[in-house]
C-alpha cells in the first residue's frame, strides 16, 4: 500500500484519509508522503493552487 500513498495524496486526499485507506498510522502515512512527494512536487503544488482557486471562486 505504500505505492498508493503518494497517488492518493496527488488525488487530493489528506494524510488522515490516506492512513484510513492504507491501514498505516497517520505518522507513517505522513512519513511516506514526505519521502515520495518530494520527488514529485509538481502534483501537490498544482493541487494546492487548484484548491486555492476553487476556494476563491466559492467566495464570489
Amino acid at each position: 500500500m505504500a505505492a498508493a500513498t503518494p497517488m492518493l495524496a496527488e488525488a487530493g486526499c489528506t494524510a488522515p484519509e490516506i492512513a484510513t485507506i492504507t491501514g498505516h498510522t497517520q505518522a507513517h502515512a505522513q512519513k511516506i508522503l514526505d519521502r515520495y512527494l518530494a520527488r514529485t512536487r509538481a502534483a501537490p503544488t498544482e493541487s494546492a493552487i487548484a484548491k486555492l482557486d476553487e476556494q476563491r471562486r466559492n467566495r464570489r
